[in-house]
């Protein structure tokens, strides 16, 4: 950075190896430094200015049309609900792979139409909207089925790692008034649960006497779909 005084004006100019950098950025660069630098000397303002303040005008206006145009995304909202998405691809995916795991592959069919039993369960149970079923499991073909499931009920999930600690578990139940929960066999039998909690078990024994059929959707796009808790900061 070169800077000199020549009869009463400020000269300066940057030296660079321009190879290294994207092409067009040095000029960019260069061009808010001066425009910076002008308004420092015209403008008492400047000086007072937050960094944000100035940060916002130090960016080329080409940059700020990019910007707003990537940002632009106004579109009309769909009314459409995930499970019923899914839902419209049953027709024309039948034998199609949905789910591949380790222990057990679902067709858009077989994943269709156990989801449909879990709803069913659910809601015959009492299961509404924006009220939380918990989903306790580990990664697997389950979870997915559950999730659907819990959707098609009209209820929203609340996935739960089956790997916490019995106080963590029994206090996300708890704090997320919880009255039912999805979980694998392995977990129903070694895991200890709160007397007032309904459980189902995702496995081909306990959905085979459910309905199968679809339910029709009794939540709107403006009902709660899930809840995630996170640790944060705090723990909790």
């Amino acid at each position: 950075h070169q800077v000199r005084e020549d009869a009463g004006a400020l000269i300066l100019n940057w030296d660079a190896v321009e190879e290294l950098f994207p092409e067009g950025l040095l000029d960019d660069m260069f061009d808010s430094y001066c425009g910076f630098l002008r308004r420092l000397a015209d403008d008492e303002n400047a000086w007072q200015e937050t960094w944000h303040e100035t940060a916002r005008k130090l960016v080329p206006m080409r940059q700020l049309e990019q910007r707003a145009a990537v940002n632009d995304t106004e579109a009309p909202i769909t009314d459409d609900l995930l499970h019923t998405l899914f839902a419209e691809q049953v027709p024309q995916r039948r034998q199609q792979a949905a789910v591949i795991s380790a222990d057990r592959n679902l067709t858009y069919e077989e994943l269709y139409r156990c989801a449909n039993r879990i709803g069913r369960w659910l809601r015959d149970n009492g299961a509404e909207r924006n009220t939380l079923v918990a989903v306790v499991m580990e990664k697997g073909w389950e979870q997915v089925a559950g999730v659907l499931g819990v959707l098609a009920s009209g209820a929203a999930y609340l996935p739960i790692d089956a790997g916490l600690p019995k106080d963590r578990l029994w206090h996300l139940l708890q704090h997320g008034e919880v009255q039912f929960v999805l979980t694998q066999p392995q977990f129903d039998k070694t895991l200890e649960w709160p007397e007032t909690i309904k459980r189902l078990t995702i496995d081909d024994s306990s959905l085979s006497g459910l309905d199968d059929q679809p339910l029709d959707p009794v939540q709107t796009p403006e009902d709660l779909a899930y809840v995630i808790y996170t640790s944060g900061s705090t723990g909790l």
